[in-house]
């Protein structure tokens, strides 16, 4: 066993395994060429791990530059924006001057031409003389005073303002015209639809100048249609007019409404609530719907003196003061935007309210200026149940709703204003609103009515004007000529553009129109009744003839 050759262990010591020393040396050397191979693939890797370390470090300071650079970035657009607003500004404020200096210029042209020089102090109404000639043009047109002359120049032009209320109509098409075409689309609409309504103004100023009757736009189509169509002409116009202004009440009362509940919803988050037809409504309330019922001040005709010359100064009054509010107004608004996906999808469903609270970021402050505009549009409402009431009134003097002695009194005692008349008309516009929560499409097209009604019943009697020809009536002291002229025009091609542009469903299926429905209306009551008990031009004519002689002797009498 002393002879065994023992196997060979690295591990033990040189001469301890009993190997020759040539094998020791060869194993000696093998091992240090892979502790060579190794040493080099450790260093290999630190050099690795020092350079992945490096580049780390680089990576840090790249990201540190990256987030330096974007808050950089971020200063410089908000310095860019800031720079364009005031360039922006800078840009406009020529544009300012001219349309200011339009405007002005409008006013002192127009205007004067429709102030008597001898102005008449408010609350003196009754002991002027001009009464008697103004209660005698009323009889020339055959019929009684009956309302008492208590408005001034002032009064009717706060009421036709409160209905015009260009703030409330704006608010509401706040999220239409951002997604149409941006602030552009009102700044610039806004504009356009002034003189659109200054052209419109004037063609109801002329003749509510030559023709000063509470009965307004169906009045005016008796007295210029041709003989054989007056009545119907008359009856159709009547109808459309009084329509719009029940239409108009409805959908003031609506978004009002929607306003308050809009507050509640910012004020109680865990509240829901759905308005599925708002966003057409919005869309309607348009630059257009801002000045929409200019024809307020001529159903005021027989409630105040000279209405001759007092009612163009409060149409015109009117466009001129809705210029300028709604225009500031706009520009305001517009410098609070922040977030527009927000303003558009909000669930407060009032897009105003959502803007409020991103300029303030306070939820009471927001709500207290959404209670500013709640407020306008609540007087907005009472200026529209004044005017339809009076316009109901004297549509049913002359027959042209049912019932018509019950809607045409008036209580003497209370006011002496037509109560009846004025219940009809809220108890029609509360009916209105039974039916929006039945079929929101159905009052959506409701809605739709209140622009074309109203522009069809201002363009028949201007139409009715160009066929008797403009110089064949007897002239108001407001009369214009040549200007009148391309303002009824102007009038015309504009109601025919809202007849087709707001005329298009806008879902589907497609339900009934309701512009079919108010002519299915006054197509039977005009064979039932109408056609028989509505006094038209001749009657109304022949009633004038036996008025006008006791009138001038009692006015003599008077003087």
């Amino acid at each position: 066993m002393a002879g065994r050759e023992q196997p060979y262990d690295p591990y033990i010591p040189s001469g301890s395994n009993g190997q020759t020393g040539g094998q020791h040396e060869g194993g000696n050397a093998r091992t240090a060429a892979i502790q060579s191979q190794i040493d080099d693939t450790v260093n290999v890797m630190k050099k690795n791990l020092e350079s992945v370390a490096q580049r780390g470090e680089h990576i840090d300071q790249l990201q540190d530059k990256s987030e330096n650079l974007n808050q950089s970035a971020q200063g410089f657009r908000r310095g860019a924006n800031r720079v364009r607003k005031q360039m922006w500004w800078k840009n406009m404020k020529m544009r300012i001057w001219i349309i200011v200096g339009i405007i002005v210029l409008l006013l002192i042209i127009i205007i004067p031409s429709a102030v008597d020089s001898a102005d008449y102090p408010s609350g003196q109404h009754e002991s002027l003389p001009s009464m008697d000639s103004d209660a005698l043009n009323l009889a020339s047109m055959g019929y009684d005073p009956t309302l008492r002359r208590n408005y001034s120049v002032i009064s009717v032009l706060a009421v036709g303002f409160s209905l015009t209320n260009s703030w409330w109509g704006i608010s509401g098409a706040l999220v239409t015209g951002i997604n149409s075409g941006g602030p552009v689309l009102f700044i610039y609409g806004i504009m356009l639809i002034c003189l659109i309504s200054i052209c419109v103004g004037i063609s109801l100023s002329e003749l509510a100048s030559a023709m000063p009757n509470a009965g307004g736009q169906y009045f005016w189509a008796s007295e210029l249609a041709p003989r054989g169509w007056a009545d119907l002409t008359s009856y159709l116009t009547g109808w459309f007019a009084w329509a719009g202004a029940i239409f108009t009440s409805s959908s003031v009362a609506l978004g009002t409404a929607s306003a308050i509940v809009g507050c509640w919803q910012l004020s109680h988050p865990d509240f829901t609530h759905e308005c599925p037809s708002l966003a057409f409504i919005v869309g309607l309330i348009n630059c257009n719907y801002s000045f929409a019922c200019l024809d307020c001040a001529c159903h005021l005709a027989e409630e105040l003196p000279k209405p001759e010359r007092a009612i163009p100064v409060a149409i015109l009054g009117t466009v001129a003061i809705g210029f300028f509010t709604s225009w500031f107004y706009v520009i305001s608004l517009f410098y609070s935007l922040n977030d527009l996906d927000k303003v558009t999808g909000t669930s407060t469903l009032v897009p105003l309210l959502e803007l409020f609270y991103q300029a303030l970021g306070n939820k009471a402050g927001a709500i207290v200026l959404e209670a500013l505009v709640v407020a306008t549009g609540i007087w907005c409402l009472v200026a529209s149940h004044t005017w339809q009431s009076r316009l109901c009134w004297s549509f049913a003097r002359d027959g042209g709703i049912p019932l018509p002695s019950l809607w045409a009194r008036v209580e003497t005692g209370r006011g002496d204003v037509p109560l009846a008349a004025h219940s009809l008309s809220c108890f029609l516009v509360g009916a209105l609103g039974l039916l929006y929560l039945g079929s929101s499409t159905a009052f959506n097209s409701i809605v739709t009515a209140v622009v074309v009604l109203l522009y069809v019943s201002y363009a028949i009697p201007v139409i009715c004007l160009l066929v008797k020809g403009r110089d064949n009536i007897r002239h108001g002291p407001f009369w214009l000529g040549k200007v009148g002229l391309l303002s009824n025009i102007v009038l015309l091609v504009w109601t025919l553009f809202t007849i087709v542009m707001y005329s298009f469903p806008f879902a589907r299926p497609v339900e009934a129109s309701i512009y079919a429905v108010v002519v299915l209306i006054l197509t039977i009551d005009w064979f039932a009744r109408g056609r028989r008990n509505y006094r038209g031009q001749t009657r109304r004519h022949e009633d004038a003839a036996a008025k006008v002689p006791i009138e001038e002797e009692i006015g003599a009498a008077k003087q």
